[in-house]
This record gives C-alpha cells, sequence and structure tokens, in this order.
C-alpha cells in the first residue's frame, strides 16, 4: 500500500505482468504521469490507488476485475473517457469524483451497483447510458454535474436511488414498458422521466 504514494517525480509507470494486486493508494497523487496500462494479472485494485493523480488523461483497465474501489480515480480532473470491463459488479464510493474533464464512460452489462458520490462534480459529463443490469444508484451519485442532460436507465425494474441528481434539466430515459413502474415509484417520480427506450 502507498508504494509510490506522492512521488511527483514520476513521468510514467509501468506494471508488470505478474502483479496481482495494486494496493491502498499506491499511485496517490503522482501528478505528472499521463496514461497507464494494467496487465491482466492484475485482479484488483486498492481504495484510492490513483487518487489525485490530476494529469492522467487515459488508462486500459483489464477484464479481471470485480470493483472499481472507493476514490480509485478520484480528481483525475485530466481523465476524459473510460471503459469500465465486463465482470466489473460494483462502482465503488466516490469512483470517479472530480473527474472534471470525463465525457464518455462505458458501463458494463455486469454492473450492479453504483455506489454514493461516484460521478459527484464531474464537470463535462453530458449523458450516461446505466446498463440493464443495475439495481441500486447511490446518493449523490450525479451531484454538481452541470453539463449532464440525459441519463439513460436500461433497467426494466426502477434501481433503489435517493436523491441522485441536483442539475437543472436532466431527463432519464427509461424503458417503454417500464415507465409506469419509474411514474409510481416514490423517489424516480421526482425526475423528468420518457419512455423512450
Amino acid at each position: 500500500d502507498s508504494a509510490y504514494k506522492d512521488s511527483v517525480e514520476m513521468r510514467s509507470i509501468f506494471i508488470p505482468k505478474g502483479i496481482r494486486r495494486i494496493g491502498d493508494s499506491a499511485f496517490e497523487q503522482c501528478i505528472y504521469f499521463t496514461t497507464i496500462n494494467i496487465p491482466s494479472t492484475v485482479i484488483s485494485i486498492g481504495k484510492a490507488a490513483f487518487l489525485r493523480c490530476i494529469s492522467l488523461s487515459s488508462v486500459s483497465l483489464p477484464n479481471t476485475w470485480h470493483e472499481i474501489p472507493q476514490l480509485a480515480f478520484g480528481t483525475c480532473m485530466n481523465l476524459e473517457s473510460i471503459v469500465v470491463p465486463e465482470g466489473v459488479t460494483t462502482l465503488g464510493l466516490d469512483a470517479f469524483i472530480e473527474c472534471f474533464s470525463l465525457q464518455d464512460i462505458q458501463l458494463p452489462s455486469t454492473l450492479t451497483t453504483i455506489s454514493r458520490g461516484v460521478f459527484w462534480e464531474c464537470h463535462s459529463l453530458q449523458q450516461i447510458h446505466l446498463p440493464a443490469s443495475v439495481t441500486y444508484i447511490g446518493e449523490y451519485s450525479f451531484f454538481h454535474c452541470p453539463k449532464l442532460r440525459d441519463i439513460y436507465v436500461h433497467a426494466t425494474t426502477p434501481p433503489a436511488i435517493t436523491s441522485i441528481v441536483n442539475a437543472p434539466g436532466v431527463t432519464f430515459h427509461v424503458p417503454a414498458e417500464s415507465l409506469n413502474a419509474y411514474l409510481n415509484d416514490m423517489e424516480w417520480r421526482k425526475y423528468t422521466i420518457v419512455g423512450d427506450l
């Protein structure tokens, strides 16, 4: 854990094949490296593994993970896009908080849980597709995302939610056959919902 934390001199990272786990805060606040490729031998990363890697703009993740843990990529301010691989079921607390440049995130069909505050202050995010497998969206998940306009929720059963968005003008797009279920849910009915999926 914290193996390279605050290594401000580090300009690039090479993670050799054979490494099984990246520990908590392993690369926290390594502020100068811009890209990282994580080999498929890595089966998990720890909390805050890449927290405040403010120059990181590109990351390639293996399909061996089941979770993106708490604060894993928090405050990676230059991260513009990311593909969360198939097999991941959980986005941990604040996993992508304050990723100010994040515009495109692709989520896997295996995802069930979006924890509290995952996309808090993702200022550049304009739309996002949540796969049909999602059953829970945590509080404040999309708070302070000023450009967010469209959230596509593909689940036929409304996921459990509590106060997930506060930006004005956000529209939730849901399956047409499930529109009434969303409109009859005490939490979901607070938002603008259209059944056009």
